[in-house]
């Protein structure tokens, strides 16, 4: 499968679900088989920030090609914002690649600029691929359950009912540190969130605690919090976002 996340502009969430949502959920979806991340943003280094990771393998490269498009294993094209994410988009286009890639994402934050650049990507797609498959990710929102999406996306919602799309319903990402704090250890929240790494941190603050050794005991205390933390996100990414990319994509898998 190849995924193309796009959106062209900034600080819409499109790393973070390059390296937090979709890896993972790649990684899972093929019995632990590492996804290659391909880096096309001149401007960022994103992957350095999870060097610990064995969820994906990650390239950078300038330009999109067919060798990058007709690997055997999945890969996640991460384009980059402002021009260089629209000349990404471009060159995808204009050389015909855009017919081989299975599935677009398109994330975006509250607000108008976010919607308009979101739709601009659509209507760009979709002008080149009619039926190609394209899903919105709300990026950094509020839990739905308290909040409700058409209050915390009206621009985009209003956006949809005034020019008649008819879209799937946008997959929201819910506000979590243990994104961010995943990152100090080189590693996506997925992967701190394993039970094993829990049970370890466990038996590290009884052996420090038991040695008196309370300022590294408080250290991995801290630690512990930040793996429960990720364990709860990926329960969330398991039972809830994972299963809303199945249905998109039309299928049904255990995990």
């Amino acid at each position: 499968m190849k995924i193309f996340i796009v959106n062209t502009k900034g600080g819409c969430g499109k790393s973070t679900c390059c390296y937090q949502i979709v890896s993972p959920y790649c990684f899972a979806k093929n019995n632990n088989k590492k996804p290659i991340i391909v880096d096309l943003d001149n401007m960022n280094d994103e992957s350095s920030s999870y060097s610990q990771s064995k969820v994906f393998d990650s390239q950078k490269t300038s330009s999109i090609d067919i060798q990058l498009i007709g690997q055997d294993r999945d890969a996640i094209f991460d384009t980059g914002a402002g021009d260089n994410g629209k000349k990404n988009l471009n060159n995808l286009i204009n050389t015909g690649l855009i017919e081989f890639i299975d599935l677009f994402i398109i994330p975006l934050t509250s607000g108008t600029e976010a919607t308009v650049d979101a739709f601009y990507v659509y209507n760009s797609i979709l002008k080149n691929v009619s039926k190609a498959k394209i899903m919105f990710v709300f990026s950094d929102c509020f839990n739905p359950e308290e909040f409700p999406l058409k209050e915390q996306f009206s621009a985009f919602y209003k956006y949809v009912e005034n020019n008649n799309i008819k879209i799937q319903e946008p997959i929201p990402i819910v506000r979590e540190p243990s994104i961010v704090w995943s990152q100090r250890y080189g590693l996506t929240a997925y992967e701190l969130g394993d039970e094993t790494k829990e049970k370890s941190k466990k038996i590290e603050l009884r052996r420090c605690v038991e040695m008196k050794d309370f300022i590294s005991a408080e250290k991995k205390s801290k630690e512990l919090l930040l793996i429960k933390l990720s364990m709860d996100f990926r329960k969330y990414l398991v039972d809830k976002v994972f299963p809303k990319i199945d249905e998109f994509l039309g299928e049904n898998n255990e995990r």
